[in-house]
């Protein structure tokens, strides 16, 4: 148990050094001057980040082997999705009546644990999605890897295409 918790915050740690070197990158080279690099950047930071919060979910898997066994996961892309939606609702209540938007102007940092949060979430939501729509014997490493692919796929859409 011990090793699973230093894993744990092995990768949350690089989840922080990776805010903090994606803050350092944008005020060296803001996104307006950057153009097709900028882009890049940015959809390999979120691709590393959704990597990330795969690792958390399977180191999470290994040390408990009732993960994404019990039926409240067939309800749960429905569960995370209310949830995403109340996020957002707060997220929008916080910077419109608080002087939230000047304290992550000043402090960049902020704004992308925010994401990652976001991103946390949204990974789960593709997670339930791929456990409903995967067989029942495929095993949980498989199914974050087809997560991990999902959600790159729907983000490189959405960088390059869109």
């Amino acid at each position: 148990m011990r090793t699973y918790w230093l894993r744990q915050l092995l990768v949350a740690g690089l989840l922080v050094v990776l805010a903090a070197g994606l803050d350092l990158y944008m005020r060296q080279f803001p996104p307006d001057s950057s153009g097709a690099v900028g882009r890049l950047v940015l959809f390999l930071a979120i691709a590393a980040t959704l990597f990330a919060c795969n690792q958390l979910l399977f180191h999470y898997s290994q040390a408990h082997a009732g993960f994404m066994k019990h039926r409240i996961w067939n309800k749960m892309s429905l569960v995370i999705f209310v949830w995403l939606l109340i996020s957002s609702v707060i997220l929008m209540v916080l910077l419109m009546l608080t002087p939230m938007p000047d304290l992550i102007q000043a402090h960049l940092w902020m704004m992308y644990l925010i994401g990652i949060y976001f991103l946390f979430f949204m990974n789960l939501l593709i997670l339930s999605f791929v456990h409903r729509l995967v067989e029942r014997q495929t095993t949980v490493e498989r199914k974050l890897i087809y997560t991990w692919v999902a959600g790159v796929a729907v983000l490189a859409v959405v960088f390059f295409v869109i």
